[in-house]
């Protein structure tokens, strides 16, 4: 069985229309979904609802995951991070 993702893990989409985009877990919905959002794409406000087993953890953001634990849900701050991890950044 799969991991469970937790919120501020960063994931690229491995089916769909967004396969090969990374996006950041904002929600964990059930064993089965999770929400994620890319900041840009997918704001925080409409987030994406996708199966686990269509996803692939790639790096977490601590910043993100204190934020979203909080109730803040910046959309430049998401992206700026997804694309931090997504680049090899220190934020992992």
């Amino acid at each position: 069985m799969k991991e469970l993702p937790d919120i501020g893990d960063i994931v690229v989409s491995t089916a769909g229309h967004d396969a090969g985009d990374a996006l950041a877990v904002i929600a964990v919905v059930s064993n089965t979904y999770v929400l994620l959002a890319d900041g840009i794409k997918r704001t925080a406000d409409n987030p994406k609802l996708k199966k686990i087993k269509h996803i692939r953890l790639i790096g977490r953001s601590d910043r993100l995951c204190e934020e979203l634990s909080r109730g803040i849900t910046d959309n430049k701050t998401l992206s700026a991070e997804i694309a931090a991890v997504d680049n090899g950044g220190s934020n992992v």
